[in-house]
């Protein structure tokens, strides 16, 4: 055999080789393409179903803000079973600050018309001051939250308006200062 026959099946070996690694290539690049696409949809809805659920947040937070000194038990129980509902089902969607944050609100809601009652029934001044000021903080904690929440979601605020303080006194709001 001559140099030109090995010359020539080693042009062509390379040449073949050269089609399959291009082949291979190719391959390569469009699975990470299709890869690469199923994970920007996979992204796109979990971030659909964090902001949804971030949105049930806000709405059970409202409501929570709204029974906290609600005579009516049963409305208060329900409010507050389809909170707990819900951070069992979506907890995982939430952000860690919302996530914790909800949580604790819905203990707090739970015990507040309880620590409201032993603030009534305490009888040492030191002792009543000071289960004031835990009441305070709770219900700052409460009111804080619809703010949590949307602050871990990037939207601008929304201002809830309370027309109950922390401990259950109506609030009278001036029309002539509200209309200025």
């Amino acid at each position: 055999m001559t140099n030109s026959f090995w010359e020539n099946l080693l042009l062509y070996l390379a040449g073949a080789f050269v089609s399959i690694c291009s082949i291979l290539m190719q391959q390569w690049h469009e699975r990470k393409r299709y890869y690469l696409e199923r994970m920007d949809k996979y992204k796109l809805v979990a971030s659909e179903k964090r902001l949804d659920a971030h949105q049930k947040a806000f709405v059970h937070s409202v409501q929570l803000i709204n029974i906290i000194h609600e005579i009516d038990e049963d409305k208060r129980s329900k409010v507050l079973a389809d909170a707990y509902e819900f951070w069992i089902n979506h907890c995982l969607y939430l952000e860690k600050q919302t996530r914790q944050q909800f949580r604790y609100c819905v203990g707090l809601v739970s015990m507040y018309k309880t620590d409201i009652q032993f603030w009534r029934e305490e009888d040492d001044p030191v002792e009543k001051k000071k289960r004031s000021e835990e009441i305070q903080n709770n219900w700052g904690t409460i009111q804080n939250l619809p703010n949590i929440i949307q602050e871990e979601v990037a939207l601008e605020k929304i201002k809830i308006e309370t027309k109950l303080t922390a401990m259950g006194e109506k609030i009278v709001i001036n029309k002539d200062k509200k209309n200025e």
